[in-house]
Order: structure tokens, then sequence, then C-alpha cells
């Protein structure tokens, strides 16, 4: 299973990357930082699981979760589509903007703000594996 992480912030670099090596040392974690990092990784690897921040730092030059989901999500010949996105942004406006995108176009999505209840279900030995499989 490959998995990218689409987030500014290390911590949650580092929650997810620990989870996953700890619980599923099988799958393979990408990181973008940023959307060109995003927009990079989706035109060289199909994801099983994309993770999505909404708001990704203070650079005016870079877009946020909203708009890397549009740009990929109009520009299928050149992106590849993840087969399901997980929205932890605590943004709620923008995670709840993104997760309807994705669920528009047919792919499993699911928005959880990144808070106790979801780094418990993440923590969880088996629960994100039975997510994908439902």
């Amino acid at each position: 299973m490959k998995i990218l992480i689409i987030d500014d912030e290390r911590y949650r670099h580092d929650f997810f990357t620990h989870v996953f090596n700890e619980l599923y040392p099988d799958i393979t974690i990408d990181h973008a930082w940023n959307s060109f990092d995003a927009e990079r990784a989706f035109r060289k690897t199909t994801y099983d699981v994309a993770f999505f921040d909404h708001d990704l730092g203070d650079d005016a030059d870079t877009q946020n979760g909203s708009q890397i989901a549009s740009t990929i999500l109009n520009n299928p010949e050149f992106f590849s589509l993840p087969k399901s996105v997980w929205v932890h942004s605590s943004n709620t406006p923008g995670a709840l903007n993104i997760a309807s995108k994705f669920a528009s176009c047919g792919i499993k999505n699911r928005a959880m703000p990144f808070r106790n209840e979801m780094c418990e279900f993440m923590k969880t030995p088996g629960a994100f594996l039975q997510w994908t499989k439902e």
C-alpha cells in the first residue's frame, strides 16, 4: 500500500510515519510539504490513500489542500488520482470542501480533524486497514 501525506507540519508527518511503521510495516509513505511536492507526487505515483491537510502554511505561492484537490481532479491526464482520501485538517470548512470534491468524483474519503479521536483511531491496530477495505 502506498500513502501520501500532504501537510506543512512536521509533527503530523512524524505521527503518521511512526504509526504506519509500527502497525503496518509494509506501507510505503511519501511526504509532501506543500502544493509543489503534492503535484509532483501525484504526477509520478498512484496512491492507495492520500492524507490531505487544507492549510499548508503562509507562503503565498503554494496552494491549499482544496486547490490541490481541484488541480489533480480537473487534470486527470497529468495526475494519478488516489484511490482514497483522508482529510485530517482542523479547518472544518476546508476539510469538508476537499472531501466533497473527491466524493463528487466517486473517490472514497473521510474527513476527521487531526485531534485525539483521529489519533486514537489511527493507533488502533487494524482500524485503518479496515477503513481502506470498507
